[in-house]
C-alpha cells in the first residue's frame, strides 16, 4: 500500500522525478542508452511511489523510445501495454 505524501513531500518528489526524466533524456540524446534506461527506471519507480500519473507516463514513454531504438520488440510490447494502461486510467 502506498502512503499518501504530505504536500511538501510531493513537491520534492515531483522535482526528483523531473530531474531524473531530464537526466534520462540527456543520456538518451548522448546515446548513453544504458544510463538513460537506468534513469528512466528510477523515475518510473519514484513516480509510481508518489502516484504521479504524469511522471509514470513520461518514464514509460522514454523506456518505450529506448526499446524502439534498441529494436527490442519484447520490451516495446511490454512498455507499450503498460503505457496504454496508464493512459486509460
Amino acid at each position: 500500500m502506498v502512503k499518501a505524501l504530505k504536500p511538501k513531500s510531493r513537491v520534492s518528489s515531483s522535482r526528483a522525478i523531473r530531474s531524473l526524466l531530464q537526466l534520462a533524456q540527456l543520456r538518451f540524446e548522448k546515446c548513453e542508452l544504458k544510463e538513460a534506461q537506468a534513469a528512466y527506471l528510477m523515475a518510473l519507480k519514484r513516480a509510481k511511489l508518489s502516484e504521479s500519473a504524469r511522471g509514470v507516463m513520461e518514464a514509460l514513454s522514454g523506456l518505450l523510445r529506448l526499446a524502439a531504438e534498441a529494436l527490442d520488440p519484447q520490451a516495446m510490447t511490454s512498455w507499450d501495454r503498460e503505457l496504454d494502461s496508464w493512459m486509460r486510467n
